[in-house]
């Protein structure tokens, strides 16, 4: 399992940005590995910590180095809507109705957009 190949890496080798990368991995698989008997109970879209939440700041925060860092770039988008796809499919196992959850999730955003622009409104005043 990938949990256990990590296990093979040579921690003290890595740099301080790998080895970070490496414990949140690391502890990630660790925390999915535990949590494998309440799969059910996983939130990949929760209003906050969702992957709609987060992954346009991690496609933002992604290093182009190399022409290979565009192409697996490109790549990563591309597989955005199947992964998006994969989600609904996982909320449909169980049980929710993805929609009315990404309603919930829409309402949520545009009242604190709202209320935040109310806010600036205010302060200008």
């Amino acid at each position: 399992n990938r949990l256990a190949s990590m296990e093979t890496f040579n921690y003290d080798n890595l740099t301080s940005e790998q080895q970070l990368i490496y414990d949140i991995i690391y502890n990630m698989l660790k925390q999915n590995l535990q949590a494998s008997g309440i799969l059910e109970y996983s939130e990949h879209l929760g209003p906050i910590t969702g992957i709609q939440a987060q992954l346009p700041v991690l496609l933002a925060e992604f290093n182009f180095y190399e022409k290979d860092d565009i192409d697996t770039y490109i790549e990563l988008l591309r597989l955005v809507p199947a992964y998006f796809d994969s989600i609904i499919e996982f909320e449909k196992y169980k049980g929710r109705d993805p929609e009315l959850y990404l309603n919930e999730i829409i309402e949520f955003y545009t009242k604190r957009i709202y209320s935040a622009n109310r806010n600036k409104a205010r302060k200008k005043k």
